[in-house]
């Protein structure tokens, strides 16, 4: 047991030290392994069930497991502790993010249903229930790699000023945009991948300037589990978003523009209130 726990012991701070000299490639080694991660998850699922309900429950039940291997390694690491899952800095956090994700909710699905104009009524309690469990798993796993493993190894290597800060934030969150490239995998199209990877981006610095601030990961899990959920209210609302079939009487929903543009435009105001909560830490 000694020697095992020995070996474990010295596993974890070769890794640590590979992490520190080689934070590029720990990174990008990271990022990759969580995609392949969720790849062999969306093969698992495999096609898509004619029920939402199933849908989300198995969209849940695969997220878990990148989730639950990426969060080890963030714990063992160091760069995720129990701290950032406890109270303090949740009421900052989520003080920092609510207002502003309650007028993009409004804003965006406000123009979005009006584009379709086609609401969905067979939603049960049980699917959005599972629809929220879903985002929440995304949530966590998505700020497990980016915020803590890939900023967090990004910011020891760089953030000692504001300019390394600075550089901590932009880079992590470009590449929790890449990242999103794997929507082509569920058949969505390249026009719309792009515009997804671009909003990604955005939010993501976003999300790493109220991670700073609030000093916990826990208000930005909620924050982008509610942020996923509100944007994506419109799968369970209307027709025609590919899980369930619309209504023979209703042609499949064609994106418009507005429907293209409508959310790098409402939140790219969200990257420069997250520059701003963090512009004392930008100066040093």
């Amino acid at each position: 047991m000694v020697n095992q726990a020995a070996d474990k012991t010295g596993y974890m701070a070769k890794l640590r030290n590979f992490a520190e000299k080689h934070t590029y490639v720990f990174i990008v080694g990271c990022a990759l392994i969580y995609m392949l991660l969720t790849m062999l998850s969306i093969f698992l699922i495999g096609d898509k069930p004619g029920s939402k309900t199933e849908f989300y429950l198995l969209k849940a039940l695969a997220t878990m497991l990148p989730a639950a291997l990426m969060a080890a390694v963030a714990f063992s690491l160091g760069l995720v502790s129990k701290k950032d899952f406890g109270h303090n800095g949740l009421g900052k956090g989520l003080l920092f993010g609510l207002p502003l994700l309650a007028l993009f909710s409004v804003l965006y699905n406000a123009l979005q249903l009006l584009a379709s104009g086609r609401l969905y009524d067979d939603v049960s309690f049980l699917t959005i229930l599972l629809f929220l469990l879903f985002n929440f798993m995304v949530g966590f796993s998505e700020e497990i790699v980016c915020r803590g493993l890939l900023f967090g190894a990004l910011r020891n290597k760089l953030g000692g000023s504001g300019k390394g800060l600075l550089g901590a934030v932009l880079s992590s969150s470009f590449i929790f945009g890449v990242m999103h490239f794997l929507s082509i995998l569920n058949g969505a199209p390249l026009l719309n991948t792009a515009i997804q990877v671009l909003s990604a981006a955005l939010i993501g610095v976003f999300f790493c300037a109220v991670y700073i601030r609030a000093g916990s990961l826990l208000p930005v899990i909620i924050i982008h589990a509610l942020f996923n959920a509100f944007e994506g209210l419109k799968s369970i609302l209307t027709a025609g978003e590919g899980i369930a079939p619309p209504p023979p009487e209703l042609p499949a929903a064609q994106p418009t523009l507005i429907e293209y543009f409508t959310v790098p435009m409402i939140i790219l105001p969200f990257a420069l209130y997250g520059l701003f909560l963090i512009r004392k830490q930008l100066r040093k």
